[in-house]
């Protein structure tokens, strides 16, 4: 089919805010889901738009339960799930009679609260 490059999807749709970011999680958070990026200075007088908002950043896996790493992957997973810093949206599992093991695909998203950019 010629060229396999994916379209590449921009980053003003993906954080039109520009107030989430890839960074380490900062606890305790807001409401039991961490911080992401730089943690407010808040004031219940901050306006609206102001606010911190609450953001997902969406995960598509395929895990094999014949590795170890990916059986911990799993864990972990399901571990920020019944901690309340993620959402499964989706799980299938296949036997794969072949290799007597499961496969599972997982879709998911990380939870987290940022700080909306000043002036946005």
């Amino acid at each position: 089919m010629g060229d396999d490059k994916r379209w590449e999807i921009p980053g003003t749709l993906v954080d039109p805010s520009k107030g989430q970011r890839d960074s380490d999680p900062i606890f305790p958070g807001m409401d039991g889901v961490p911080f992401r990026g730089v943690v407010p200075d808040l004031k219940e007088s901050d306006p609206e738009h102001l606010q911190p908002k609450q953001g997902c950043r969406v995960h598509v896996e395929i895990l094999d339960m014949n590795e170890n790493e990916d059986r911990e992957r799993m864990e972990q997973i399901y571990s920020m799930y019944a901690n309340g810093t993620a959402i499964i949206s989706d799980e299938e599992r296949q036997w794969m009679p072949d290799r007597q093991t499961w496969r599972v695909f997982l879709r998911w998203a990380d939870v987290y609260v940022y700080n909306p950019q000043r002036g946005v």
